[in-house]
């Protein structure tokens, strides 16, 4: 599923999501704290963050917020692909 913001995905009443893609920098609320309004949901999906900041503090920020993986941009879509795949439980990472 893809949301066109992040309040689009907030509105929902169930987010049904196997992984999450944040980007550090969205309009209207940046991606740690979509993921904290995630979580507080109840959501304990696996997310990856896209920055194009790349600095210690923010891969820091990402990983005490349980981030799994971290990509600077531009993102290599091969090594994304493959970080997605590893992410997914084994019953739906056949490919």
């Amino acid at each position: 599923t893809v949301f066109s913001s992040a309040q689009e995905l907030l509105d929902r009443d169930e987010i049904l999501l196997d992984i999450l893609i944040l980007d550090v920098n969205m309009p209207n609320i940046d991606g740690f704290m979509l993921l904290e309004k995630v979580r507080d949901r109840g959501h304990d999906i696996p997310v990856v963050l896209n920055t194009g900041l790349g600095d210690l503090d923010t891969r820091a920020r990402a990983e005490r917020a349980g981030v799994a993986a971290v990509f600077d941009k531009p993102i290599d879509s091969p090594v994304l692909f493959s970080a997605l795949i590893g992410l997914l439980p084994k019953e739906q990472a056949l490919v």
